[in-house]
């Protein structure tokens, strides 16, 4: 009787060691696949996308520092989110990005907000937008309290002047948000104007 467990043994084995021996030359040619060994000696490949650049406007000449609190009431989100700032004749939106764990209710009140540089002079409306499905998850700046139904409030607008210092807290979830990068169309109010 001819024992069949020497050939698979040997298939096994060479396969081990083409999977251990290094990646093969149609991984290293694609320039998107990126190879990393991981502690038990296999290989493992992950496709990294391409990730497109994000126009944004360069900061050049004075700026304003905003400090904006992302208040979404009780719970947190589970996804980074982005804060905008817009201008609104210009549409210039400058952003600032907030990591997961930063928005957590719970953590609003102690941990340190996302600071947002603009372009001054000029006159800025404020939101925000979660990475995961930002057209669903947003929030604006319109002086509601989070978790409060206020009706349709437009965005607050502020003015801001070099070198100034302004704080914002942005948990309204029912704004109606602008377009970024064109002047802001939806309705807005300059806070503390008539």
């Amino acid at each position: 009787m001819v024992s069949r467990r020497g050939p698979v043994m040997l298939m096994l084995l060479a396969l081990m060691a083409a999977c251990t021996s290094g990646p093969s030359p149609a991984m290293e040619a694609r320039s998107n696949t990126r190879v990393t060994a991981v502690d038990s000696g296999f290989l493992t490949a992950t496709i990294v996308p391409p990730i497109p650049p994000m126009p944004s406007p360069t900061l050049v000449g004075p700026l304003a520092q905003v400090i904006a609190w992302l208040d979404m009431g009780e719970g947190s989100a589970a996804f980074d989110a982005m804060i905008y700032g817009q201008e609104v004749s210009s549409g210039a939106t400058y952003k600032a990005f907030m990591s997961v764990g930063d928005h957590h209710a719970e953590a609003v009140r102690r941990k340190t907000p996302e600071t947002l540089f603009v372009q001054a002079p000029g006159r800025y409306v404020f939101y925000a937008r979660l990475t995961y499905v930002p057209e669903l998850y947003h929030w604006g700046y319109t002086g509601c309290p989070p978790l409060t139904d206020c009706g349709s409030q437009p965005l607050l607008a502020i003015d801001v002047e070099p070198e100034g210092t302004y704080e914002i807290r942005i948990s309204d979830r029912g704004a109606v948000l602008p377009e970024a990068g064109a002047a802001v169309t939806v309705p807005w109010v300059l806070q503390g104007g008539p």
